[in-house]
């Protein structure tokens, strides 16, 4: 070092201060891409899965309401009406879940707790739907309301 000029010790830190600017933003660059990558696997799968769990939660919430709003009713052709929005709304359930099992599937991220979650709500809504449409329904169409009471 003794034997460097001053213009040669100038360039010498002008030089490293470059390479030193060009590994800060490297790693700036690297780790700028990991975040958008990060963000971008939320926004594709964790977000589009819960606005899946969330229509599915819906369309299980609704299920519920027409058939209140079924037992409560004497009109038979509202009874009808009824039936067919808990038809339609039963198929749109059984389509998230479906929906939801895709997507696991496509993402990659097939956990064996998810599949099993997944799973047990697809068989418990499919068990309370039978129910419904077998036994409540039924009930609730010979205006037995007190049975159709106990039942929900």
């Amino acid at each position: 070092m003794k034997n460097l000029t001053i213009a040669q010790r100038i360039l010498l830190m002008v030089l490293l201060a470059v390479f030193a600017l060009l590994l800060v933003g490297g790693a700036g660059l690297y780790m700028g891409d990991q975040a958008t990558k990060s963000i971008q696997r939320v926004n594709d799968d964790s977000l589009a899965s819960i606005q899946i769990l969330g229509d599915a939660r819906q369309n299980f919430l609704n299920l519920r309401v027409s058939t209140y709003s079924h037992a409560l009713s004497d009109n038979a052709e509202r009874m009808q009406k009824l039936e067919a929005e808990l038809q339609e709304t039963a198929k749109n359930m059984a389509a998230s879940l479906a929906a939801y099992r895709d997507l696991l599937n496509k993402s990659g991220n097939n956990e064996e707790q998810d599949g099993a979650m997944l799973k047990a709500d697809v068989e418990s809504t499919q068990a309370y739907w039978d129910f419904i449409s077998k036994e409540v329904l039924a009930k609730s169409q010979r205006n037995e309301d007190l049975e159709v009471r106990n039942e929900l």
